[in-house]
C-alpha cells in the first residue's frame, strides 16, 4: 500500500541518513514524499557575526516548521505515514503524535540511540524523550540489544528492528577500487562531528602505548568540527610520532566526506554508543574496513561480514593490542580489506530498509481495521 508520506528531520546531526532515507522513499512512494527540516545544519564559519546570525536563523525556523508541520498533521488523511527523525523538543513533538493518532494517521520513530542526546547534559532535548517514542505507532531501530528491553521502555510501540542500509554514495565504484593498491603505510581516519562521546580521548591514550617503530607505520586523519576544547588533545596526536597526522576540523561537503574516507584503510568508531552507525554504514558502501568499539551494533554488522575488528572500549590496552596485531599482520590487513569489498553488495539497501517500515506501517493499519 503505498501512500503519501512525511519525513521529519528534527536534528542536523543525521543529515547523512536523512538524505538517504529521503531519497529512498521518493524512490519507493507512488505519491510524493515531503522533508521538513526543523534545524537547518550548523553553518561553518569562523565570523561571530555569521555565526550569531546562522544561530538565529536557526531558533527562528524552529516555531515556522512546527507551524507547517501542524498544519500538515491537522490535514492529514488516515493511514497517512510520518517518519520522525530523533525529537528536538519531545515535549512538544509528543503532542503533534497525539494529534497524529486521533486522525488515524501513523507515526514512526527512528531510534538512533535508546539514550537521550547520548548521555549529554540538554534539559529540553531529554526532557519526555522516552515519552515520545513511546507515543510513536511504531519505532525502527538498529542496535539488536534494544530489542531485550524495548517492551520495558517503549511498551505501547511497535518494534522494529532492521539492519542499517548501505549508503547510496556517488562515483563509489570509482572510490572501491582504490582499496586494492598496496601500501606499507596504514591511513587510520576518524570523520564526523567530535563530541565527548565519540571517545576521540582513547585514541590518544591507547596510541601512545605503541612503539616508535609501530607508530612509523601508522597515518592518522581527523576530520569533524570539535563541539567542546580539544586543542590540547590535537596537540597530543601531533607529539605521539605517526608517520603522518593530520587535523581538519572545518566541515567539508558530502563529496569530499565519501572521497576521503574511501582513501583509508581502517576507520576508527571508538564511539561509547551507536552514535556512529552512520558512518558504520558509509564505511561498507565503499568497502572500508573498521575498527570498532564493542557496542552491539558495531559488533553484529562486523561479525556478520567480516570487515573489520572489534575491540573492548572499556578495557585500557585493548586498542592497542588489536592495532598492534594490524600492523604486523599484513595478511589480516588484506583479509579485512577483501571482505570490506565483499560486504558493498551484501549489505542491505535503503531500498530493503523502507520497504521494512511499509510492510510494518500496513500491519498496522490492517489490525486498526480488524
Amino acid at each position: 500500500m503505498k501512500r503519501r508520506t512525511i519525513l521529519i528531520d528534527f536534528a542536523g546531526a543525521t543529515t547523512h541518513f536523512t538524505r538517504q532515507l529521503e531519497a529512498a522513499l521518493k524512490d519507493a512512494n507512488l505519491t510524493k514524499t515531503r522533508s521538513i527540516s526543523i534545524r537547518p545544519g550548523v553553518g561553518n564559519t569562523k565570523s561571530l557575526v555569521l555565526t550569531l546570525w546562522n544561530s538565529f536563523i536557526r531558533l527562528a525556523s524552529i516555531p515556522i516548521n512546527y507551524i507547517v508541520l501542524l498544519i500538515d498533521i491537522v490535514t492529514c488523511l488516515p493511514n497517512q505515514i510520518f517518519i520522525f527523525n530523533i525529537p528536538l523538543i519531545p515535549s512538544v513533538e509528543t503532542f503533534f503524535l497525539w494529534i497524529i493518532r486521533v486522525n488515524g494517521a501513523v507515526s514512526v520513530g527512528i531510534l538512533h540511540n535508546h539514550i537521550p542526546s547520548h548521555g549529554e547534559k540538554k534539559p529540553i532535548r531529554n526532557y519526555r524523550y522516552f515519552e515520545f517514542y513511546n507515543y510513536c505507532d511504531i519505532v525502527v531501530f538498529h542496535d539488536s540489544s534494544i530489542s531485550e528491553i524495548f517492551q520495558s521502555i517503549f511498551p505501547n510501540a511497535v518494534p522494529l528492528y532492521t539492519s542499517l542500509p548501505s549508503y547510496s554514495v556517488p562515483n563509489a565504484s570509482d572510490n572501491k577500487t582504490q582499496k586494492i593498491m598496496d601500501s606499507e603505510i596504514i591511513k587510520l581516519g576518524f570523520m564526523g562531528t567530535i563530541r565527548p562521546y565519540k571517545n576521540l580521548e582513547i585514541i590518544s591514550s591507547e596510541f601512545k602505548l605503541l612503539n616508535k617503530s609501530q607508530l612509523s607505520f601508522l597515518s592518522l586523519k581527523i576530520t569533524g568540527k570539535a563541539f567542546y576544547d580539544i586543542d590540547n588533545m590535537v596537540r597530543i596526536f601531533e607529539n605521539i610520532g605517526f608517520y603522518e597526522f593530520v587535523y581538519n576540523g572545518e566541515l567539508i561537503s558530502d563529496e569530499k566526506f565519501f572521497k576521503e574516507m574511501s582513501e583509508y584503510d581502517f576507520l576508527l568508531l571508538p564511539h561509547a554508543n551507536s552514535s556512529g552507525s552512520a558512518l558504520l554504514s558509509v564505511a561498507a558502501s565503499l568497502g572500508v574496513p573498521v575498527i570498532a568499539s564493542n557496542l552491539t551494533v558495531f559488533t553484529d554488522f562486523v561479525h556478520r561480514f567480516g570487515n573489520g575488528v572489534i575491540f573492548d572500549h572499556l578495557i585500557t590496552g585493548d586498542l592497542h593490542r588489536v592495532v598492534s596485531k594490524l600492523i604486523e599482520d599484513k595478511i589480516l590487513r588484506e583479509k579485512l580489506k577483501v571482505n570490506a569489498l565483499r560486504a558493498v553488495s551484501s549489505v542491505p539497501t535503503w531500498s530493503n530498509y523502507v520497504n521494512d517500515i511499509f510492510e510494518c506501517c500496513n500491519e498496522l493499519v490492517t489490525r486498526r481495521v480488524q
